[in-house]
């Protein structure tokens, strides 16, 4: 959930400047327990590269929608 309050300069994008694969954020946990969050590639990025790039479009398409009906009900 705090990932969201960093600012977006602060997050790492790619992995080792690597701009073929993308990067995906998850909760993980040191051997005490202790709290962070993880960075890891994403694996078979090349694989599935057409996929992923149709689910983001997808999901920039319903945000704009969402935004769309929320201005016009103002």
């Amino acid at each position: 959930m705090h990932l969201i309050l960093v600012p977006l300069c602060f997050i790492p994008l790619l992995l080792n400047n690597d701009r073929s694969k993308p990067v995906r954020f998850g909760a993980q946990t040191g051997r005490w327990g202790d709290e962070r969050v993880g960075v890891t590639a994403v694996e078979d990025w090349e694989k599935y590269e057409e996929e992923g790039i149709s689910l983001i479009e997808k999901c920039d398409n319903l945000l704009k929608s969402l935004k769309k009906e929320e201005t016009s009900r103002l």
